[in-house]
């Protein structure tokens, strides 16, 4: 059985928040918990804090993730589909994944429309 995921990502991005809401739909199960790294850093973070504002992060009570790694571990605990999770793998393992994360996320505060100001959007 999979732990709890706790996923740390930037509240202050109006693209993050969106997909965020998107996984809190599909987690039926309640395996993820979200929480803003602008607001509280727990902890088990402290380690990561300076490197939270450029990729997503997530700790399951053992172990931390971040960027794609983050993807594939929500991947898990909303869709146990074995063909997906076979595809996210393959990216995982051939970097593909990790280079379209971090295209991604260096360009998130664009890809959500606002304008935004040394990486913080206005809300």
């Amino acid at each position: 059985m999979l732990n709890t995921l706790t996923v740390y990502y930037d509240g202050n991005c109006s693209y993050c928040r969106q997909t965020v809401n998107k996984w809190m739909k599909k987690d039926k199960n309640n395996l993820l918990k979200f929480s803003s790294f602008r607001e509280n850093i727990p902890m088990e973070m402290a380690d990561y804090k300076d490197n939270l504002s450029e990729e997503m992060h997530s700790f399951d009570g053992e172990r931390v993730y971040k960027g794609f790694s983050t993807i594939v571990e929500i991947n898990k605990r909303i869709r146990p589909n074995p063909f997906i999770r076979f595809f996210l793998y393959l990216l995982k393992i051939t970097q593909i994944g990790s280079l379209g994360y971090k295209l991604v996320a260096k360009n998130r505060f664009y890809i959500s429309n606002r304008t935004c100001k040394d990486g913080n959007c206005q809300i």
